[in-house]
Protein backbone atom coordinates (compact mmCIF):
# COMPACT_ATOMS: atom_id res chain seq x y z
CA UNK A 1 0.00 0.00 0.00
CA UNK A 2 0.70 3.27 -0.37
CA UNK A 3 0.57 4.98 2.70
CA UNK A 4 0.62 9.06 4.03
CA UNK A 5 1.34 9.69 7.84
CA UNK A 6 1.13 12.70 8.55
CA UNK A 7 2.02 14.88 11.81
CA UNK A 8 3.44 18.77 12.20
CA UNK A 9 6.84 17.85 13.30
CA UNK A 10 9.04 14.83 12.35
CA UNK A 11 11.88 15.08 14.98
CA UNK A 12 11.41 12.06 16.56
CA UNK A 13 13.84 13.93 19.47
CA UNK A 14 10.98 15.47 20.41
CA UNK A 15 9.34 11.79 21.55
CA UNK A 16 5.93 11.23 21.57
CA UNK A 17 3.77 11.60 18.69
CA UNK A 18 6.79 12.42 16.90
CA UNK A 19 9.18 9.67 17.32
CA UNK A 20 6.07 7.04 17.11
CA UNK A 21 4.93 8.68 13.60
CA UNK A 22 8.61 7.61 12.91
CA UNK A 23 8.85 4.47 14.00
CA UNK A 24 5.71 3.54 12.29
CA UNK A 25 7.12 5.11 8.92
CA UNK A 26 9.79 2.79 9.24
CA UNK A 27 8.12 -0.50 10.59
CA UNK A 28 5.49 0.07 7.83
CA UNK A 29 8.55 0.35 5.43
CA UNK A 30 10.19 -2.86 6.97
CA UNK A 31 6.91 -4.63 5.26
CA UNK A 32 7.26 -3.72 1.71
CA UNK A 33 4.83 -0.65 2.04
CA UNK A 34 5.48 2.75 0.78
CA UNK A 35 5.33 5.20 3.15
CA UNK A 36 5.34 8.79 3.47
CA UNK A 37 5.76 11.31 6.01
CA UNK A 38 4.25 14.97 5.41
CA UNK A 39 5.53 17.43 7.60
CA UNK A 40 6.60 20.78 8.19
CA UNK A 41 10.13 20.51 10.76
CA UNK A 42 11.92 23.39 10.57
CA UNK A 43 15.21 23.32 9.16
CA UNK A 44 18.31 22.44 11.56
CA UNK A 45 16.03 19.58 13.22
CA UNK A 46 17.63 16.29 11.99
CA UNK A 47 14.92 13.82 10.83
CA UNK A 48 15.21 10.24 11.47
CA UNK A 49 17.26 8.07 8.50
CA UNK A 50 15.52 5.04 6.48
CA UNK A 51 12.49 7.18 5.69
CA UNK A 52 10.73 9.04 2.97
CA UNK A 53 9.95 12.44 4.06
CA UNK A 54 8.03 14.71 2.36
CA UNK A 55 8.21 18.86 3.54
CA UNK A 56 5.26 20.89 3.56
CA UNK A 57 5.01 24.14 3.52
CA UNK A 58 3.58 26.30 6.19
CA UNK A 59 4.38 29.51 5.82
CA UNK A 60 2.72 32.28 8.53
CA UNK A 61 2.94 34.79 10.84
CA UNK A 62 1.80 33.05 13.48
CA UNK A 63 1.51 29.72 14.94
CA UNK A 64 -1.84 29.38 13.62
CA UNK A 65 -0.89 30.91 10.89
CA UNK A 66 1.50 28.33 9.96
CA UNK A 67 -1.16 25.57 10.76
CA UNK A 68 -3.99 26.82 8.47
CA UNK A 69 -1.05 27.42 5.48
CA UNK A 70 0.25 23.08 6.80
CA UNK A 71 -3.20 22.18 6.26
CA UNK A 72 -3.86 23.84 2.65
CA UNK A 73 -0.59 22.48 1.89
CA UNK A 74 -1.24 18.94 2.39
CA UNK A 75 -4.68 19.30 0.75
CA UNK A 76 -2.71 19.91 -2.41
CA UNK A 77 -0.35 17.83 -1.84
CA UNK A 78 -2.91 14.85 -1.43
CA UNK A 79 -5.07 16.27 -4.87
CA UNK A 80 -1.62 16.06 -6.63
CA UNK A 81 -0.35 12.50 -5.27
CA UNK A 82 -2.41 9.65 -4.53
CA UNK A 83 -2.53 7.49 -1.29
CA UNK A 84 -4.51 4.41 -0.32
CA UNK A 85 -4.08 5.55 3.51
CA UNK A 86 -4.01 8.65 4.40
CA UNK A 87 -3.62 8.66 8.39
CA UNK A 88 -2.96 11.89 10.77
CA UNK A 89 -1.58 12.10 14.11
CA UNK A 90 -3.24 15.84 14.28
CA UNK A 91 -6.41 17.69 13.04
CA UNK A 92 -6.73 17.82 8.86
CA UNK A 93 -9.19 18.78 6.37
CA UNK A 94 -9.03 14.86 5.50
CA UNK A 95 -7.81 11.70 6.20
CA UNK A 96 -8.69 8.22 6.51
CA UNK A 97 -7.85 7.34 9.72
CA UNK A 98 -6.98 9.77 12.74
CA UNK A 99 -4.35 9.13 15.69
CA UNK A 100 -5.29 11.67 18.44
CA UNK A 101 -2.05 10.91 20.46
CA UNK A 102 -2.89 13.71 23.29
CA UNK A 103 -6.64 13.23 23.03
CA UNK A 104 -8.92 15.17 21.66
CA UNK A 105 -8.10 18.92 20.61
CA UNK A 106 -11.28 20.03 21.35
CA UNK A 107 -11.25 18.52 24.83
CA UNK A 108 -9.12 21.48 26.02
CA UNK A 109 -11.84 23.59 26.13
CA UNK A 110 -14.68 21.61 27.64
CA UNK A 111 -14.40 20.56 31.37
CA UNK A 112 -14.47 16.89 30.37
CA UNK A 113 -11.43 17.38 28.81
CA UNK A 114 -9.56 19.11 31.67
CA UNK A 115 -6.09 17.51 32.88
CA UNK A 116 -6.24 18.41 36.14
CA UNK A 117 -8.82 17.21 39.35
CA UNK A 118 -8.58 20.61 40.84
CA UNK A 119 -11.82 22.73 39.47
CA UNK A 120 -9.87 26.13 39.55
CA UNK A 121 -7.38 24.93 37.84
CA UNK A 122 -9.82 23.40 34.75
CA UNK A 123 -11.58 26.49 34.76
CA UNK A 124 -8.16 28.28 34.17
CA UNK A 125 -7.19 25.83 31.54
CA UNK A 126 -10.05 25.95 29.73
CA UNK A 127 -10.10 30.14 30.08
CA UNK A 128 -6.28 29.78 28.25
CA UNK A 129 -7.33 27.59 25.92
CA UNK A 130 -9.99 29.90 24.95
CA UNK A 131 -7.73 32.64 24.26
CA UNK A 132 -5.10 30.38 22.41
CA UNK A 133 -5.51 30.84 19.00
CA UNK A 134 -3.88 28.04 17.54
CA UNK A 135 -5.59 25.46 20.00
CA UNK A 136 -9.10 26.38 19.05
CA UNK A 137 -8.06 26.08 15.07
CA UNK A 138 -7.13 22.58 16.03
CA UNK A 139 -10.17 22.48 17.91
CA UNK A 140 -12.60 23.67 14.89
CA UNK A 141 -10.37 21.49 12.37
CA UNK A 142 -10.89 18.20 14.68
CA UNK A 143 -14.56 18.73 15.02
CA UNK A 144 -15.01 19.52 11.18
CA UNK A 145 -12.65 15.67 10.76
CA UNK A 146 -15.02 13.86 13.24
CA UNK A 147 -18.33 15.06 11.57
CA UNK A 148 -18.11 15.04 8.38
CA UNK A 149 -19.39 11.96 5.65
CA UNK A 150 -17.45 10.01 5.30
CA UNK A 151 -15.56 10.29 8.81
CA UNK A 152 -12.61 8.61 9.13
CA UNK A 153 -11.59 5.69 11.41
CA UNK A 154 -9.96 6.68 14.60
CA UNK A 155 -7.55 5.22 16.63
CA UNK A 156 -7.81 5.00 20.56
CA UNK A 157 -5.38 4.17 22.27
CA UNK A 158 -7.05 2.37 25.26
CA UNK A 159 -10.66 1.91 25.62
CA UNK A 160 -10.76 5.27 28.24
CA UNK A 161 -10.44 7.22 25.39
CA UNK A 162 -13.25 5.51 23.64
CA UNK A 163 -15.23 6.28 26.13
CA UNK A 164 -14.26 9.64 26.43
CA UNK A 165 -14.58 10.66 22.89
CA UNK A 166 -18.22 9.32 22.95
CA UNK A 167 -18.99 11.85 25.30
CA UNK A 168 -17.25 14.74 23.66
CA UNK A 169 -18.64 14.26 20.41
CA UNK A 170 -21.38 12.46 18.48
CA UNK A 171 -19.76 9.81 16.41
CA UNK A 172 -20.49 5.92 15.01
CA UNK A 173 -18.93 4.07 17.27
CA UNK A 174 -17.91 1.68 14.57
CA UNK A 175 -15.40 3.90 13.72
CA UNK A 176 -13.64 3.90 17.39
CA UNK A 177 -11.15 1.42 17.16
CA UNK A 178 -9.24 0.02 20.41
CA UNK A 179 -5.37 -0.15 19.03
CA UNK A 180 -3.13 0.69 22.06
CA UNK A 181 0.54 1.34 21.88
CA UNK A 182 3.17 -1.23 21.52
CA UNK A 183 7.20 0.17 21.24
CA UNK A 184 10.25 -2.39 19.27
CA UNK A 185 10.61 -4.75 22.16
CA UNK A 186 14.33 -5.22 20.09
CA UNK A 187 15.15 -1.58 20.48
CA UNK A 188 14.40 -1.81 24.11
CA UNK A 189 16.10 -4.88 25.25
CA UNK A 190 18.60 -4.45 28.26
CA UNK A 191 21.24 -7.13 27.46
CA UNK A 192 21.98 -4.53 24.20
CA UNK A 193 24.44 -2.10 25.84
CA UNK A 194 25.43 -2.92 29.05
CA UNK A 195 27.07 0.05 30.30
CA UNK A 196 24.49 2.75 29.16
CA UNK A 197 23.37 2.96 32.07
CA UNK A 198 26.61 3.22 34.12
CA UNK A 199 27.64 6.23 31.30
CA UNK A 200 24.68 8.42 32.13
CA UNK A 201 25.21 7.96 36.05
CA UNK A 202 28.63 9.16 35.15
CA UNK A 203 27.87 11.92 33.07
CA UNK A 204 25.53 14.06 35.64
CA UNK A 205 27.85 12.81 38.57
CA UNK A 206 25.29 10.23 40.03
CA UNK A 207 27.12 7.27 42.52
CA UNK A 208 26.73 3.85 41.67
CA UNK A 209 24.89 3.42 44.98
CA UNK A 210 22.44 5.96 44.42
CA UNK A 211 18.68 5.31 43.86
CA UNK A 212 17.78 6.79 40.41
CA UNK A 213 13.95 7.70 39.74
CA UNK A 214 13.81 9.14 35.72
CA UNK A 215 10.86 11.48 34.58
CA UNK A 216 10.83 11.22 30.94
CA UNK A 217 8.49 13.44 29.05
CA UNK A 218 7.85 16.37 26.18
CA UNK A 219 5.36 18.13 28.31
CA UNK A 220 6.19 18.09 31.92
CA UNK A 221 3.09 19.85 33.69
CA UNK A 222 1.10 17.49 31.55
CA UNK A 223 2.85 14.71 33.23
CA UNK A 224 3.43 15.27 36.45
CA UNK A 225 6.85 16.83 37.32
CA UNK A 226 5.10 18.95 39.59
CA UNK A 227 4.03 16.43 41.91
CA UNK A 228 6.95 14.29 41.34
CA UNK A 229 9.45 17.15 42.44
CA UNK A 230 6.53 17.49 46.01
CA UNK A 231 7.00 13.99 46.22
CA UNK A 232 10.88 13.67 46.31
CA UNK A 233 10.81 16.43 48.48
CA UNK A 234 8.88 14.69 51.21
CA UNK A 235 10.59 11.35 50.59
CA UNK A 236 13.05 13.22 52.63
CA UNK A 237 15.43 10.57 51.02
CA UNK A 238 19.38 11.48 50.31
CA UNK A 239 20.26 8.35 48.45
CA UNK A 240 17.54 9.20 45.22
CA UNK A 241 18.45 11.09 42.80
CA UNK A 242 15.35 12.04 40.64
CA UNK A 243 16.57 12.80 36.71
CA UNK A 244 13.92 14.51 34.49
CA UNK A 245 14.43 14.44 31.00
CA UNK A 246 12.80 15.96 28.06
CA UNK A 247 12.22 19.09 25.62
CA UNK A 248 10.36 20.89 27.69
CA UNK A 249 11.67 24.49 29.51
CA UNK A 250 12.44 23.19 32.72
CA UNK A 251 12.90 26.74 34.02
CA UNK A 252 9.80 27.43 36.39
CA UNK A 253 10.47 23.47 37.52
CA UNK A 254 14.09 24.20 38.54
CA UNK A 255 12.66 26.88 40.80
CA UNK A 256 10.12 24.88 42.38
CA UNK A 257 13.16 22.66 42.81
CA UNK A 258 15.42 24.78 44.55
CA UNK A 259 12.13 25.93 46.61
CA UNK A 260 11.65 22.69 47.80
CA UNK A 261 15.53 22.07 48.78
CA UNK A 262 15.75 19.78 46.00
CA UNK A 263 19.07 21.34 44.06
CA UNK A 264 21.11 18.37 44.64
CA UNK A 265 19.00 15.66 44.53
CA UNK A 266 17.04 16.56 40.75
CA UNK A 267 19.18 16.61 37.70
CA UNK A 268 17.49 18.28 34.61
CA UNK A 269 19.27 16.48 31.80
CA UNK A 270 17.61 18.19 28.70
CA UNK A 271 16.24 16.41 25.74
CA UNK A 272 17.12 13.49 23.93
CA UNK A 273 16.93 11.50 21.32
CA UNK A 274 17.85 8.46 22.78
CA UNK A 275 15.90 7.33 25.85
CA UNK A 276 17.28 3.83 26.38
CA UNK A 277 20.74 4.77 28.59
CA UNK A 278 18.35 6.83 31.00
CA UNK A 279 15.63 3.79 31.47
CA UNK A 280 19.25 1.59 32.22
CA UNK A 281 20.17 4.34 34.63
CA UNK A 282 16.84 4.15 36.70
CA UNK A 283 15.44 2.11 39.30
CA UNK A 284 12.20 3.50 38.67
CA UNK A 285 10.13 5.39 36.30
CA UNK A 286 7.58 8.60 37.24
CA UNK A 287 4.55 9.02 35.26
CA UNK A 288 2.01 10.39 37.74
CA UNK A 289 0.54 12.24 34.12
CA UNK A 290 -2.87 14.35 34.70
CA UNK A 291 -4.25 13.17 31.53
CA UNK A 292 -2.81 10.41 28.96
CA UNK A 293 -4.81 8.69 26.52
CA UNK A 294 -1.63 5.86 26.39
CA UNK A 295 1.87 6.76 27.69
CA UNK A 296 4.77 4.86 25.94
CA UNK A 297 7.47 6.02 28.66
CA UNK A 298 6.25 3.38 31.27
CA UNK A 299 5.39 0.40 28.40
CA UNK A 300 9.53 1.44 27.28
CA UNK A 301 10.18 1.26 30.60
CA UNK A 302 8.73 -2.12 31.44
CA UNK A 303 10.75 -3.65 28.24
CA UNK A 304 14.03 -2.73 29.59
CA UNK A 305 13.06 -4.06 33.03
CA UNK A 306 12.19 -1.14 34.59
CA UNK A 307 9.23 -0.59 37.29
CA UNK A 308 6.86 2.57 37.04
CA UNK A 309 4.87 4.48 38.84
CA UNK A 310 1.71 5.60 37.07
CA UNK A 311 -1.41 7.66 37.16
CA UNK A 312 -4.81 6.14 36.56
CA UNK A 313 -5.56 8.93 34.46
CA UNK A 314 -3.04 7.32 31.80
CA UNK A 315 -4.61 4.91 28.98
CA UNK A 316 -1.19 2.24 29.29
CA UNK A 317 -2.90 1.32 33.11
CA UNK A 318 -5.16 -0.73 31.74
CA UNK A 319 -2.56 -3.02 30.07
CA UNK A 320 -0.81 -3.22 33.10
CA UNK A 321 -0.87 -5.16 36.71
CA UNK A 322 -1.05 -3.41 40.15
CA UNK A 323 1.82 -4.71 42.20
CA UNK A 324 2.56 -7.09 39.74
CA UNK A 325 4.61 -4.98 36.39
CA UNK A 326 3.53 -1.61 38.08
CA UNK A 327 2.72 0.69 40.87
CA UNK A 328 -0.61 2.36 39.82
CA UNK A 329 -2.15 5.33 41.86
CA UNK A 330 -5.68 6.82 41.37
CA UNK A 331 -4.92 10.36 42.28
CA UNK A 332 -1.85 11.68 39.95
CA UNK A 333 -2.49 15.16 42.51
CA UNK A 334 -2.47 13.19 45.66
CA UNK A 335 1.64 13.73 46.81
CA UNK A 336 1.18 12.01 49.94
CA UNK A 337 0.18 8.49 48.51
CA UNK A 338 2.64 9.53 45.40
CA UNK A 339 5.40 9.62 47.89
CA UNK A 340 4.54 6.50 49.85
CA UNK A 341 3.73 4.46 46.55
CA UNK A 342 7.38 6.05 45.71
CA UNK A 343 8.90 5.13 48.89
CA UNK A 344 7.67 1.58 48.16
CA UNK A 345 8.93 1.04 45.19
CA UNK A 346 12.51 1.88 46.57
CA UNK A 347 12.26 -0.91 48.91
CA UNK A 348 14.43 -3.73 47.64
CA UNK A 349 12.25 -6.70 47.76
CA UNK A 350 9.36 -5.04 45.59
CA UNK A 351 11.63 -3.21 43.18
CA UNK A 352 13.64 -6.33 42.45
CA UNK A 353 10.12 -8.56 42.07
CA UNK A 354 8.43 -5.44 39.99
CA UNK A 355 11.61 -5.88 37.91
CA UNK A 356 11.51 -9.09 37.33
CA UNK A 357 7.78 -9.24 36.47
CA UNK A 358 8.29 -6.33 33.60
CA UNK A 359 10.99 -8.39 32.16
CA UNK A 360 8.32 -11.27 32.22
CA UNK A 361 5.41 -9.29 30.28
CA UNK A 362 6.95 -7.88 27.81
CA UNK A 363 5.11 -9.14 25.59
CA UNK A 364 2.22 -7.13 26.48
CA UNK A 365 3.78 -3.98 23.96
CA UNK A 366 4.55 -6.36 21.06
CA UNK A 367 5.17 -3.95 18.11
CA UNK A 368 4.21 -6.61 15.85
CA UNK A 369 0.87 -7.15 17.22
CA UNK A 370 0.55 -3.41 16.88
CA UNK A 371 1.19 -3.07 13.58
CA UNK A 372 -0.74 -6.24 12.29
CA UNK A 373 -3.88 -4.60 14.10
CA UNK A 374 -3.34 -1.14 12.07
CA UNK A 375 -2.54 -2.97 8.84
CA UNK A 376 -5.84 -5.00 8.98
CA UNK A 377 -7.35 -1.00 10.33
CA UNK A 378 -5.53 -0.06 6.69
CA UNK A 379 -7.23 -3.05 4.80
CA UNK A 380 -10.66 -2.20 5.78
CA UNK A 381 -10.49 1.52 5.01
CA UNK A 382 -9.01 1.01 1.86
CA UNK A 383 -11.67 -1.57 0.94
CA UNK A 384 -14.90 0.79 2.48
CA UNK A 385 -12.63 3.52 0.15
CA UNK A 386 -12.46 1.66 -3.03
CA UNK A 387 -16.57 0.73 -2.88
CA UNK A 388 -17.76 4.28 -1.96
Amino acid sequence: MKIALITYRADPARGGAERYTCDLARALTERGHAVSILHATPPGYPLATGIAHTLIKANGLTRAGRYQAFLRSVENHLQSEHFDIVHAMLPTHHCDIYQPHAGLAMSALTSRGSKSTSPLMRKLSRWAASLNQKRRLYANTELALLTSRPAPAVICLSAAMSKHLQSIVQIDPDNLVVIPNAIDLKRYDRTLRPDAGTEVRRRFDIAPEQQVGLFLAQDFARKGLKASLHAVAQLRDPAFTLLVVGPDNPAPFQRLANRLGLSRRVVFAGPTDDPYPFYAAANVVLFPSLFDPFGLVPAEALAMGVPSIVSRCCGVSELLTQDHNALIIEDPEDVPALTATLRRALEHATQTRLAKNCLLTRSLFSYDAHLDAMLRLYESRSAIAKSS
